[in-house]
């Protein structure tokens, strides 16, 4: 999937990913300003009926903006099934269902598909600390 891509919002109004979405950093608060302004306590303004974190302020866990990035946790790393440990998951290059899968084929013939990069959210929510997992051919 590319940055570059148009994401529907669930208002229907088409978003430009690069804009505002990127692994350290996510601007994009979760809030829209269609009909009602931003909420002030997530500290964003209105871009485009989207409420989004000003420059250098990234959009954490909580959907509040932070003066801090996405923390890269752990990279080239697999997720391998408990039961089935010859099975490892991995992000097809196309499926009409979006789904993540599992493959037993080596990880030398799933080019970077089945590498995974994990990343921490600044702030909280409902008191637990989030996390945004990708792969390392598709971030």
């Amino acid at each position: 999937v590319s940055l570059g891509a148009l994401n529907i919002t669930r208002l229907g109004a088409a978003t430009d990913l690069a804009q505002s979405l990127g692994l350290g950093c996510y601007s994009f608060t979760g809030g829209t300003c269609l009909v009602d302004p931003c909420d002030a306590g997530r500290g964003a303004t209105c871009k485009d009926h989207l409420c989004v974190c000003a420059s250098g302020e990234c959009s954490g866990a909580d959907g509040v903006c932070h003066n801090a990035k996405n923390t890269l946790v752990a990279t080239g790393f697999t997720l391998t099934n408990v039961k089935y440990d010859w099975q490892q998951m991995y992000m097809p290059s196309a499926d009409p269902f979006d789904s993540i899968k599992t493959t037993g084929f080596p990880s030398a013939f799933n080019f970077g598909k089945d590498k995974w990069m994990l990343y921490e959210l600044p702030g909280k929510s409902g008191g637990w600390k989030a996390y945004f997992l990708t792969t390392v051919r598709f971030p």
